[in-house]
């Protein structure tokens, strides 16, 4: 097991002891949260850039005077994408560690779960992250990303409506495309269209040529792609050594959202589209900020993984300063609860959380590849 820890500074003066917090995790010069995300294992193509960005944000709060006078401390343990290991590094977050908060658990089956036990003990959990991830009836977990089922209603509303594909395939991930192959087969057959052909693959293969082999023998007008990077691009890659494109080309999920998977498929990406819940022209108000941060505390490459964790860190940064001084989990869940209503982010489309609704972004814009670039080819699309 591998930890990642970013501790605050010394600081130059105590404070009164009457300043203390009795909340777990909290005193008068620091919050503790901690993480679990893949260090090591086969997720670190994203979850890595991930980390990076919550640590960029942890370091500019602190340099920046922290949150209401205190720094954030934030460890970040690795499960290696094994939901086997994901529970005992849970309990050791709460039990031994003392966080106040978790912010982010890689991977949806990880995240599923670290959430019942996080729920049980009432401990806030912000950012599972993965669209498998079931936030439905729970209390005290934040999603900003969208579940898969929302967004293979607008993959396939796309795919009649402007591509006119009436003959749609699609490539899901074992353990987390299910519920978007569901949606994207209910919605073809509501629009007239069908899901001519489907193929699944493990998180942990990397020959998916007989995938390939399998959708090509249907003749679909357009492949669906769920997943991460790297297996779908070891899928395109293997459709082009197979002469395999469909007349209207492929249309990728979120987490492919990325420059990372068009340098993995190089000029096979050109012409295809992704769906994305976030803006992805870089020219937001966030991505700005991010590119400063990235420059004045040398955080590295840009990369839309990485502004996706510092996304979600410095909106969680947020709603720890407008609790205030008096910092508990109950005041932080009514902050979450009551003042993210039709929340515009610059980053993503509107939040909405209330008490008894905590899912991610519900709009969507498609984009198409062009010189290496991605290219709206829709404004907001709203469910």
């Amino acid at each position: 097991m591998l930890a990642a820890v970013l501790w605050p500074g010394p600081t130059s003066l105590a404070a009164p002891q009457s300043a203390l917090a009795s909340e777990t995790g909290i005193t008068a010069t620091t919050i503790k949260l901690g993480g679990i995300i893949d260090q090591t294992g086969r997720g670190t193509v994203v979850s890595v850039p991930i980390l990076g960005g919550y640590t960029l944000a942890v370091k500019e709060i602190n340099a920046t005077g922290g949150i209401n006078g205190r720094k954030v401390a934030y460890t970040a343990l690795s499960d290696n994408y094994d939901p086997s290991q994901t529970l005992p590094l849970t309990r050791q977050l709460v039990e031994s560690d003392g966080v106040f908060a978790v912010m982010g658990v890689f991977g949806s089956d990880d995240a599923n779960v670290a959430a019942p036990y996080l729920e049980s003990h009432r401990v806030p959990f912000f950012d599972p992250v993965g669209g498998g991830v079931s936030v439905n009836g729970k209390h005290w977990i934040w999603q900003t990303e969208p579940d898969y089922a929302r967004e293979g209603i607008v993959m396939a509303d796309f795919a009649v409506t402007k591509l006119h594909a009436m003959r749609v395939a699609m490539l899901y991930q074992v353990g987390i495309g299910e519920s978007q192959r569901d949606a994207i087969k209910r919605e073809l057959a509501r629009k007239g269209a069908s899901l001519v052909a489907v193929a699944s693959y493990q998180s942990t293969d990397s020959n998916l040529s007989a995938q390939v082999i399998q959708l090509r023998s249907a003749t679909p007008d357009l492949v669906i792609l769920n997943g991460t990077p790297t297996p779908t691009a070891a899928f395109m890659q293997y459709a082009h050594l197979l002469a395999f494109r469909p007349k209207r080309g492929f249309l990728a999920n979120y987490p492919m959202s990325d420059p990372l998977w068009l340098a993995l498929i190089g000029s096979n990406a050109e012409g295809n589209y992704v769906s994305s819940y976030a803006d992805l022209t870089g020219k937001n108000r966030v991505a700005k900020a991010y590119r400063h941060a990235l420059a004045a505390y040398h955080g590295g490459k840009y990369s839309n993984y990485g502004l996706y964790g510092y996304f979600n860190a410095t909106l969680l940064f947020k709603a720890l300063k407008l609790v205030g001084r008096n910092l508990t989990r109950t005041r932080l869940r009514t902050v979450l609860d009551t003042r993210f209503r039709n929340f515009s982010t610059g980053f993503t489309g509107k939040l909405d959380w209330t008490p008894s609704q905590h899912f991610g972004a519900r709009q969507f814009k498609v984009y198409r590849i062009h010189n290496g670039q991605f290219v709206p080819v829709t404004g907001w699309i709203k469910l």
